[in-house]
């Protein structure tokens, strides 16, 4: 008993109350039927997170299923393999959902091919935040999002805030 009123035993039951009382998650290794039934039923929570590989049809799968999602506001697909082509699935994903306030991309083989996509929908969509690190764009790609966030400034009074690029893109801008 004298061990459940020490500092760390308090931290852990700290920890344990606030993710219990915190926002809904789901998390998935991968885009399983369960998933996407979840997802269409809106019961996804309002974390979305996908921890293994997704080939570009289950990516397609997944977007298709979250475009009229009501429940889901950050989708995390950190090291997911996502890659250029998936960004494409994003896009229309991200302009058909405008609840999606928060796109982890981190760790996906993303370079400026895949950036043009997400930069072009940017200023019609919900982002609040786009995480880009552990990617390969370079200062042009940087320039399209930079462009495109304050045209989303623009058009609705909001920016999405781009995380992960490099100091050495972001100086010149």
């Amino acid at each position: 008993d004298a061990d459940l009123d020490t500092p760390a035993a308090h931290a852990l039951r700290a920890a344990g109350a606030k993710r219990r009382s915190g926002e809904p998650r789901t998390a998935s290794a991968r885009v399983s039927a369960g998933l996407l039934k979840k997802v269409a039923a809106h019961q996804s929570g309002t974390v979305l997170k996908i921890t293994d590989m997704l080939p570009p049809k289950e990516l397609a799968r997944l977007a298709d299923a979250l475009s009229d999602n009501l429940s889901t506001e950050r989708l995390d697909l950190e090291g997911c393999g996502v890659q250029d082509e998936g960004c494409r699935a994003l896009a229309a994903l991200l302009r058909a959902n405008k609840r999606i306030e928060d796109l982890d991309l981190q760790l996906n083989q993303i370079s400026d091919a895949g950036v043009a996509h997400l930069a072009a929908v940017l200023p019609h969509t919900g982002l609040r935040a786009l995480r880009l690190a552990d990617n390969s764009v370079s200062a042009a790609g940087a320039a399209w999002l930079m462009d495109a966030a304050t045209e989303q400034r623009l058009l609705s009074g909001r920016i999405a805030q781009i995380y992960g690029l490099s100091d050495e893109i972001m100086a010149p801008l």
